[in-house]
């Protein structure tokens, strides 16, 4: 099974667990011969085809006054943030191609 996973999902700014387990997770994958595949990062035009565009806009300027976690976005976060969910996006790519796949994204309860 494939599984993706970037040292970029980790976010150095934020104190939250659910930021650190992705990195747990490889490492323990890694010791035990698993492969992890690298994805691509969500684009700006990629999350403004389903996202309203002021929305996006701030997101990626850090102007939003603050982020799901509650706190002030970074440039830190949202490269995590970009990088979880384009790990989530090819995952389901490869699943739809191959069967099944996963990605490490942060949280992983969903």
């Amino acid at each position: 099974m494939k599984t993706f996973f970037s040292p970029q999902y980790i976010s150095h700014d934020s104190g939250l667990e659910t930021t650190k387990k992705p990195g747990w997770i490889a490492e323990r994958i890694s010791k035990n011969g698993g492969i992890l595949s690298t994805p691509n990062a969500i684009t700006q035009d990629e999350l403004n085809a389903f996202l309203d565009h002021d929305y996006v806009s701030q997101l990626f300027n850090l102007t939003l006054s603050s982020s799901a976690f509650s706190t002030k976005w970074t440039a830190d976060l949202l490269k995590s943030i970009r990088h979880s969910n384009g790990g989530v996006r090819d995952a389901v790519l490869a699943a739809i191609k191959d069967g099944c796949a996963g990605s490490l994204s942060s949280g992983l309860h969903h």
